[in-house]
């Protein structure tokens, strides 16, 4: 998906914060913990068929420059060693 969401802060409180990630998912963080957390998902960022058919035709472009492959690269990279 290109682009992605937009990562946002949502709304915060005192314990937690409620984040916006890059694949559209709502969820409760909690703040002031060291290390990781896992998050909260609380909703998810296509509910409808409307919704669907507005995020690929932003977001799933077969035109958009970022889905070419450079061939060349790839072969550039691939070890002589395999077939």
């Amino acid at each position: 998906m290109n682009p992605g969401f937009k990562a946002e802060v949502v709304e915060e409180t005192a314990t937690i914060k409620v984040i916006r990630n890059s694949d559209g998912l709502l969820a409760e963080v909690p703040k002031g913990r060291t290390g990781s957390s896992i998050p909260h998902y609380s909703s998810l960022p296509l509910w409808t068929p409307e919704d669907w058919k507005k995020c690929k035709e932003e977001n799933f472009r077969r035109d958009d420059p970022v889905r070419k492959i450079d061939i060349a690269a790839l072969k550039k990279e691939h070890p002589r060693t395999r077939d």
